[in-house]
């Protein structure tokens, strides 16, 4: 860390309150270079420590410098890991300029949730890998992804990885395999490739960063987190009772076809569904809690918009069975 002669606690703590901030405001429908080094000089807001100013690149480094950082992960018995880092030079910055254009929120909302994971992925290693700030990069590139994500209707959690030191070691690991794979196709580290590829050769048991993202969940639909809500909120209100229930999330449903219009045919097959299938019958009931809503949230969750026929075909005891 850059400041390191003022206490690093304080400079976490206001690091996390100057996200926060972040976190309530809406990402420019064009994200380019001023975007990133205005996020980095807010985030270090009411941090000053001379020879640094926060929103401004480091210099380039000298042509066949050997950029590389390492850390320490306590969940792996401190085993300790390598990651190659840019020159910040101009070639450099013109694929950092580039990544973020492919970051603009309404080329990723039309995305499933794979595919949305395998691009956020792509362009967060891109810049992670350029690293041109002094210090906060990473703390920078995850509340710009976050930000982008949340307008291209997309919840990228965080927070559930920081929660737990083995998965943020996890992720220090994915980091550090996507940022010696780009430098591996980077000319200006050609004279550290046999380094670089024992780098990675000692990764090789960890997860990349998308598999990472996908495997913990971290990222969901937020219309999906909507339904959950929805959901929840219609099992406390209907205090087991099935058809206030049905009734309850047949209005929610309706609600959050007005939110989220795009996934309106989806919502109507279920509405219809609960009004031909669920009736005072428990058996109906359960198995629209334990089978039907479950595999409905599934689909939404992967970011698909409709649902097949054949998803709500399941056999539900009815009264009249």
């Amino acid at each position: 860390m850059f400041f390191q002669n003022i206490n690093e606690d304080l400079v976490i703590a206001a690091n996390t309150r100057n996200i926060r901030k972040l976190r309530k405001e809406t990402i420019p429908a064009t994200i380019n270079r001023e975007t990133v080094l205005e996020l980095n000089r807010r985030i270090f807001a009411g941090i000053e420590v001379a020879g640094y100013t926060p929103g401004t690149f480091r210099p380039a480094s000298a042509p066949g410098a050997f950029n590389i950082s390492s850390r320490n992960l306590p969940s792996q018995s401190n085993r300790q890991i390598f990651s190659m880092r840019s020159l910040v030079d101009e070639a450099a910055l013109a694929r950092f300029d580039q990544a973020l254009t492919e970051l603009t929120p309404n080329r990723l909302k039309p995305l499933s949730t794979s595919e949305f994971i395998a691009q956020i992925s792509a362009i967060y290693a891109r810049l992670d890998y350029t690293h041109p700030f002094w210090d906060g990069n990473s703390r920078t590139f995850r509340t710009l992804m976050e930000m982008a994500a949340h307008e291209a209707g997309f919840d990228l959690n965080w927070d559930h990885i920081a929660s737990s030191q083995a998965l943020r070691d996890a992720l220090y690991c994915a980091r550090s395999i996507e940022a010696n794979r780009l430098a591996l196709k980077d000319p200006a580290q050609a004279h550290v490739r046999e380094s670089v590829e024992n780098m990675l050769e000692a990764l090789s048991d960890q997860r990349s960063l998308s598999e990472l993202l996908a495997q913990e969940e971290i990222v969901t639909p937020i219309r999906a987190l909507a339904l959950i809500k929805a959901i929840q909120e219609s099992f406390n209100a209907a205090s087991h009772e099935p058809m206030r229930f049905k009734q309850h999330l047949s209005q929610e449903c309706r609600k959050l076809s007005l939110q989220y219009p795009e996934i309106t045919e989806a919502l109507t097959q279920l509405t219809c569904f609960m009004e031909a299938k669920i009736t005072n019958d428990p058996r109906g009931y359960h198995t629209l809690l334990h089978q039907v809503l479950p595999a409905f949230y599934r689909v939404i969750a992967s970011g698909q918009t409709t649902i097949t026929p054949e998803l709500l075909s399941q056999s539900v005891p009815t009264s009249n069975q």
